[in-house]
């Protein structure tokens, strides 16, 4: 999405915030980013910080065991477009159609 907006996509900080602190370290971190958009900063704070981080985004999270003998994270999905003045403009959900997903981009740049 970011590079169908260029040259919009300058006037937007992507930020991806880490909800799993005990496994997401800054190396795995790292690693993980290398999927996706270079322009993309990846956060990760200790449990008080994920959960303060949280709950300012009013965003949900909780640790599930799975089978194996592990876990997953449920989380709240979508992003969170936030104005250059702290506002929230709303969300992108990535189960809307494109279009409207770069429309909502666009306008978000232009904020």
């Amino acid at each position: 999405l970011l590079k169908e907006i260029a040259p919009a996509a300058d006037r937007i900080t992507p930020l991806f915030i880490s909800i799993d602190p005990e496994r997401d370290t800054a190396e795995l971190l790292k690693l993980y980013m290398t999927s996706f958009d270079p322009r993309i900063i990846a956060l990760r704070g200790d449990a008080a910080q994920t959960k303060a981080a949280a709950k300012a985004f009013s965003a949900f999270y909780r640790k599930v065991a799975t089978a194996s003998d592990s876990y997953t994270m449920e989380h709240t999905a979508g992003l969170f477009l936030i104005r250059a003045d702290g506002r929230l403009q709303g969300m992108l959900d990535m189960h809307e159609p494109r279009a409207a997903q770069l429309q909502k981009l666009r306008r978000l740049a232009a904020s």
